[in-house]
């Protein structure tokens, strides 16, 4: 019965996945919170080879960041961020959406961000884990380009 469960979860998150990048392709607007999210991470961080892998994700740590411009409101969409963290060590990088949201997965034995990077701008934190940050970034921002010039 686990065997049974267990392959059809992964087919599940498959399927959930691969609609995913679909409806993306097609630019329609998806927020990846709760059952999607976590058929990604397992996607991305499980195998079906292992038993854990229909078991609960709470190991994986995720903090959530929305990105605006302070004056207009306008999302700060397509950017290029990520996070440092309390060693100094910075996550990977990751890109914001349409509605200028992201969520950073950090590896570790952390609890917090120190700070925060975008458009090669810092800042600072503290920043909890499993926790959303809203950020109101100046306008000159808006043309910076991803690699500095």
């Amino acid at each position: 019965m686990f065997l049974q469960n267990k392959e059809n979860c992964g087919i599940h998150d498959q399927l959930a996945t691969h609609h995913t990048q679909s409806a993306r392709m097609s630019k329609e607007y998806i927020e990846i919170i709760g059952d999607l999210e976590k058929a990604h991470l397992r996607m991305k961080y499980r195998s079906q080879g292992n038993d854990d892998y229909i078991d609960p994700l709470d190991k994986f740590k995720r903090i959530g960041f929305s990105f605006k411009y302070r004056s207009t409101g306008k999302p700060v969409e397509n950017a290029t961020i990520f996070g440092v963290l309390p060693n100094g060590a910075k996550t990977g990088d990751y890109k914001s959406d349409e509605q200028g949201k992201v969520t950073l997965h950090p590896d570790g034995d952390f609890d917090r961000l120190i700070a925060v990077n975008i458009k090669g701008r810092e800042f600072l934190g503290p920043f909890q884990i499993n926790g959303e940050h809203y950020i109101d970034i100046p306008e000159y921002l808006e043309a910076v380009v991803e690699n500095g010039h």
